[in-house]
C-alpha cells in the first residue's frame, strides 16, 4: 500500500474539521502516554488562523509544566534527550554488551569442559598453545575470585601467567615454545590456608617453574611439609611403615 502524501489542505472548512478531529486524537494519545508512563505531560497547539491556543489538560497546567522544564539546567534538560543517531548507538552498545556476556559464558563452559577432560585422562600434550593460554587465564581468574570470597588478597600479577613452561624434560614435548615459563598454582598459595592472610613474603607467591623436567629427582625442600599439611600430602615417607 502506497504511503499517502501529506499536503496542506486548501479548503478552509475541510482544514478546520481536520484540525478538530486530529487535535482530539492527539489529546487522547498524550493522556494515554501520561498514564502509561506515569509522567506529567501537556499538549499545546496554536491555531494562527483563528488566533486560538488549545492546551491540555489546561492552559495553567501546561504553563506550569513548561516553566518547570525551563527552570532546569541545560544538563538536566538534555540528560535523557536522544536523537536517532544516539538512540541507535545506545542499542548497539546494549547488543555488544549482551554479545560479550554470551561469549564469556561460552568461554567458561569450554574451559570447564577442558578441565573435565584433563581430569579424566586427557594429556596436557594434546592441548594447543591457545587452549593452554586460555586455561591458565581462566584458572587464574578463578583463583582470584575464590581468594576474594575467602577474604584474602592475592597479587594479580603473581597469578597471571602469560608464559607457559618449555619442554618437559627429555620427552621432547614442548608446551608453548622454548625458554618460556609458567606459574605452578595450587591450594597452598599461602603458608597457612586456614588463616589466609595477605603477605608480601615471596614464599606466599606461586612457584615459577622454568624448563620443567619430570625426570628430575625431588629436592629435600620439595619433600618438606608446611603448616597445616600432613607429611603424606607432601610426599614424605610414612614413619609407620
Amino acid at each position: 500500500m502506497a504511503k499517502k502524501k501529506t499536503a496542506w489542505i486548501r479548503d478552509y472548512k475541510t482544514r478546520k474539521s481536520s484540525l478538530k478531529r486530529r487535535l482530539t486524537g492527539l489529546t487522547k494519545k498524550v493522556n494515554e502516554l501520561s498514564i502509561l508512563c506515569d509522567m506529567p505531560a501537556s499538549l499545546v497547539v496554536f491555531n494562527r488562523e483563528e488566533d486560538q491556543l488549545a492546551a491540555w489538560p489546561s492552559p495553567e497546567a501546561a504553563k506550569s509544566l513548561i516553566d518547570k522544564f525551563y527552570s532546569l539546567t541545560d544538563h538536566e534538560r538534555t540528560m535523557k534527550a536522544v536523537d536517532p543517531e544516539s538512540y541507535v548507538q545506545t542499542n548497539i552498545e546494549k547488543i555488544e554488551k549482551k554479545l560479550a556476556d554470551t561469549r564469556k559464558v561460552i568461554t567458561e563452559l569450554e574451559m570447564e569442559h577442558l578441565m573435565f577432560d584433563l581430569q579424566n585422562g586427557r594429556e596436557l600434550a594434546d592441548l594447543s598453545p591457545t587452549e593452554v593460554d586460555k586455561l591458565i587465564s581462566y584458572s587464574g581468574k578463578k583463583l582470584m575470585c575464590l581468594s576474594k570470597q575467602m577474604g584474602s588478597t592475592v597479587d594479580h600479577e603473581a597469578l597471571r601467567a602469560s608464559n607457559v613452561a618449555s619442554g618437559s624434560g627429555g620427552n621432547g614435548f614442548n608446551m608453548m615454545g622454548t625458554g618460556r615459563s609458567f606459574y605452578y598454582l595450587d591450594k597452598w598459595v599461602f603458608v597457612d590456608p586456614q588463616v589466609q592472610k595477605p603477605c608480601d613474603d615471596e614464599t606466599h607467591l606461586p612457584t615459577m617453574v622454568t624448563g620443567l623436567d619430570l625426570n628430575m629427582e625431588p629436592s629435600h625442600e620439595d619433600l618438606g611439609t608446611y603448616k597445616g599439611e600432613s607429611s603424606k600430602a607432601a610426599g614424605a615417607e610414612d614413619d609407620s611403615e
